[in-house]
């Protein structure tokens, strides 16, 4: 990037907001003036009209410009203190080269928690064309239509009894082609969520997927030198699931922590995942937490592990100076990852960020780490209000 600016702010009942960018040439793209616009009017009473759009793509010499708008309502003057939320949105790009099935809209409806006990509900539909190419953004996948349903109870109890609330819902998702033929299809369900008013928390969970692949899919690759083979999963119609249990303690305390294990059938094979992190808070100026992220994954391919770990320290020297501190690894990539920020607010409505971020990597899996990246980065950001 060679250069850019960004504008954005408020302006009677306007949020704007601009950003342009000057990017240099690099392998076979040349260099391209990038450009997104976004304007939002508050409507109504608490709700909202916008319009985006972006010019440029920084990964082709191609011409890309994608225009949409959108709708989000919402109304929090129901009776016995009930919420409604709406949205409704729509998208085409225009793609040099690409003519046509280039539009993408969705809609959602929300009835939210109550604020004592009741229902829950959740509904949305998005259709994604395949020729749908938003150039400075990404979709997960394109010619698809998603069904997605959610509902829930909640129970709260008063002050006195040793649960806060218990909440259950259940939750379906459905991606097929536009031709109709099922993708993937997801039932989350969270049974029993149990939280104490001290803090503490208690979920059993059940997930069930079917997956169809139209092509082979490589889930484990390893780099040659350390020995592993490729874990292939053959094209085909899978169905499996898994049941899960997760802890929480109240985040406040001095030493908190969470853990999950969840474990069941997965692509004809098994998997067992674990999730932990504990956090030691010993001052309101510093803290430390670590994760650890633990995949077991054995299929008729082949088995393999996956771990990710992090270490964090983050400091708080006032309300005006913060240092925030990661380092984390993976064994697939054999990557150690730093990340450092300084940020300083000398007064309201300006900041200032210096971060550091620098990777080594183990290339021969050897245990021996070189650096492969570092990157420091000073931003300085100033509101004008007027």
């Amino acid at each position: 990037l060679e250069y850019g600016g960004k504008l954005s702010g408020r302006a009677g009942p306007w949020t704007l907001g601009a950003l342009t960018i000057k990017q240099d040439e690099f392998g076979n793209v040349e260099a391209t003036d990038l450009f997104t616009g976004r304007a939002s009017l508050n409507v109504l009473q608490e709700s909202s009209l916008g319009v985006i759009m972006t010019n440029g793509d920084p990964r082709s010499n191609l011409d890309n410009s994608v225009l949409g708008v959108d709708f989000n309502y919402l109304n929090t003057r129901m009776p016995n203190n009930r919420t409604i939320q709406g949205s409704a949105w729509y998208q085409k790009s225009d793609t040099e080269g690409l003519v046509g099935d280039d539009a993408s809209w969705g809609l959602r409806f929300i009835l939210p928690n109550p604020s004592t006990r009741g229902w829950k509900f959740n509904v949305a539909f998005k259709e994604i064309q395949e020729h749908f190419n938003p150039a400075q953004g990404f979709v997960n996948r394109a010619g698809i239509r998603d069904y997605a349903a959610e509902i829930g109870w909640l129970q709260r109890y008063p002050q006195g009894n040793p649960l806060r609330f218990i909440f259950s819902n259940f939750g379906l998702q459905r991606v097929e082609s536009i031709a109709g033929d099922l993708q993937s299809e997801v039932l989350n369900a969270r049974f029993f969520s149990f939280s104490t008013n001290s803090g503490d928390s208690l979920r059993f969970l059940y997930t069930g997927t079917r997956e169809i692949l139209d092509e082979p899919f490589t889930i484990w690759d390893p780099d040659p030198s350390s020995g592993g083979v490729p874990v292939t999963i053959p094209a085909g119609e899978y169905s499996f699931d898994d049941i899960g249990i997760q802890f929480s303690s109240f985040s406040s305390r001095r030493l908190s922590g969470d853990l999950t294990y969840r474990t069941g059938d997965f692509f004809g094979g098994t998997k067992d995942n674990i999730v932990a992190q504990m956090t030691w808070t010993p001052t309101e100026h510093w803290r430390i937490f670590w994760s650890y992220t633990y995949n077991d994954i054995d299929l008729p391919e082949g088995n393999f592990d996956l771990r990710l770990a992090g270490l964090g320290l983050d400091f708080v020297f006032s309300n005006t100076l913060s240092w925030v501190n990661l380092l984390q690894y993976d064994n697939n990539s054999e990557t150690i990852s730093i990340n450092s920020r300084l940020h300083w607010i000398p007064q309201a409505g300006r900041e200032a960020f210096i971060v550091l971020n620098h990777n080594l990597q183990d290339l021969n899996r050897n245990n021996s780490f070189h650096s492969t990246l570092t990157d420091l980065s000073l931003k300085f950001s100033y509101t004008y209000r007027f």
